[in-house]
This record gives C-alpha cells, sequence and structure tokens, in this order.
C-alpha cells in the first residue's frame, strides 16, 4: 500500500500535454461528426430513411455492445482468459470470430425481419452501415476520448488524489495505470482513433450493402461473404499491428476497407438493382 502512496505523490508532479488534450478533443469531435454527419447528409442529400440508420445503431449496441461483450466477461476472465490473452495468434482468432459471429448475425436479423418493410429500397443497406459504423465510432471513439478527456484535466487541476478515494488497490493500480497512458502517448496519437473509424465505417457500410443484397436476394453468398470479410479484417488488425505496429496496421486496413467497398459497389449495382425510394 506504501508504494501506491508513493505513486500517487509523483503523479500529482506530472501533467498530460496540452497537445494531447487538443488532440483528444478533436478525436471526439470527428467521432460525433462521424454519426451525425452521415445520418444528416445520406438523409438529406441522398433521401436515405433514418430508420434503417437506427436500426444500425441498435443493432450494433445490442449484440456486439451488449451481448458480445457480456461473452467476452465469462471467456476471458480467469486462467481461460489468461491462456487466450497471452497468445496473440488465439487472442486474434478468438476476438475476430466473436466480432464476425455476433455484428453480422445482428445485421442479418435486422435487415431480414426488422427491415422487411425496406427490402424493395436499394440504399437500406447504406444507411444502415452508416448506423452501424457510426455508433461504433461515437461509443468506442468519442466516449473512450470524452473519459481521457476529464481523467487529463482531473490529473492536470492537482486533483488526481480524489480518484483514489474509497477504492481498494486493485483498482487503484488500474487508475494509475490509465494515468500512465495518457503520460506515455504521443498527441498525435490520439488521432489515430479518427482514422481507425473512419476506415471501419466504409468497412461497414461495404459489409452492410453485401448483406443486404444477400437478405433480399436470399443469396447464401451474399450472406456468408461479409462474416468472413469481417472475421479476416479484425484477425489481420490484430497479427499485424502486434508485429508491426499502429501506422503499417492502418495502412492495410485502409487497403481492405477500399477493396471491400469497390467490392460492395459492384454487387451493389449486380443481380437487378432495386430502386430507390424516399421516407
Amino acid at each position: 500500500m506504501e508504494g501506491v502512496k508513493n505513486k500517487k505523490k509523483e503523479e500529482q508532479k506530472l501533467k498530460v500535454e496540452t497537445l494531447s488534450i487538443v488532440c483528444m478533443v478533436i478525436s471526439m469531435v470527428m467521432a460525433i461528426g462521424f454519426f451525425l454527419g452521415l445520418m444528416l447528409i445520406f438523409k438529406f442529400r441522398f433521401k436515405m430513411r433514418l430508420s434503417a440508420f437506427f436500426t444500425g445503431c441498435g443493432t450494433m449496441f445490442l449484440f456486439a455492445f451488449v451481448l458480445e461483450a457480456a461473452m467476452h466477461k465469462v471467456v476471458l476472465s480467469g486462467t481461460r482468459g489468461d491462456f487466450i490473452t497471452g497468445n496473440i495468434w488465439l487472442y486474434g482468432l478468438y476476438g475476430a470470430a466473436a466480432a464476425a459471429v455476433f455484428e453480422e448475425t445482428g445485421r442479418f436479423l435486422a435487415m431480414k425481419f426488422v427491415l422487411k418493410n425496406q427490402h424493395d429500397v436499394a440504399n437500406t443497406g447504406i444507411m444502415y452501415g452508416a448506423g452501424h459504423g457510426g455508433f461504433e465510432a461515437l461509443y468506442i471513439l468519442g466516449l473512450g476520448m470524452i473519459s481521457n478527456i476529464a481523467l487529463a484535466l482531473v490529473i492536470n487541476s492537482g486533483a488526481a488524489e480524489v480518484l483514489y478515494s474509497g477504492m481498494d488497490e486493485a483498482t487503484s493500480a488500474l487508475i494509475t495505470a490509465q494515468m500512465q497512458t495518457l503520460w506515455d502517448t504521443a498527441p498525435f496519437m490520439f488521432l489515430v482513433g479518427s482514422l481507425e473509424r473512419a476506415f471501419a465505417i466504409t468497412a461497414q457500410i461495404a459489409m452492410s450493402i453485401i448483406m443486404f443484397k444477400g437478405v433480399i436476394l436470399k443469396n447464401v453468398k451474399y450472406i456468408i461473404l461479409p462474416l468472413i470479410l469481417h472475421f479476416v479484417l479484425d484477425f489481420v488488425a490484430v497479427i499485424v499491428n502486434n508485429f508491426f505496429g499502429i501506422a503499417v496496421t492502418e495502412m492495410i486496413v485502409f487497403v481492405m476497407a477500399m477493396i471491400m467497398i469497390l467490392w460492395a459497389k459492384k454487387i451493389y449495382f449486380e443481380d437487378g438493382n432495386l430502386n430507390n425510394s424516399e421516407d
């Protein structure tokens, strides 16, 4: 416990760089911008349906942030969790498979049942993907940056000690680790999340276009394809980041996202495209 107290005293002398906070704010604004921008532009410029957008949001929240997260708490706990996270290949396989299965199952069910009255509107898949990916950006990047900014402001105000009030040693150690991350991370790295989310949204829209085409045409190939693409994208990102770092990872993810959206565009216009209509 004495070690934790000494750590607290050291922390009071440290500050989070102003530039880091500025970069966090930029990323937070970008996350909100992705969400609102996609919704408003697609609705008012391209006359797409808001119901499809919010269906994407709700599906992402339920299947990724509730159901998948609940499974992670069970699977990644105890010695089993240590075994999985201790092997990057196993962890990559598990994480990619979980994300692909939960998100693509949700995407399929939402498009088949919730959006069944919009099967005659071709751009439903695009708007759904915007909601799915836009909400993911808002939830992961937006809330993450808000948390970072709040913690950074507390640290810089000299009131970091209040965070430890009433907490046990394990929780205190966790807070210390979060603070250490803010001190050690280069300012520009807080902007990388915005780039990553832009690529992820592109991929989400691509997978939604393909899945929607599969649902309306009852084409198993197009239904399974997003599952495979999702798994490959996530698995490659985890493995490449571990061995080559974030810069190489983002370049590869960008290339993969571009290939996916071009492939989705081709699928969108083939096999008898549907007519678009307004709300």
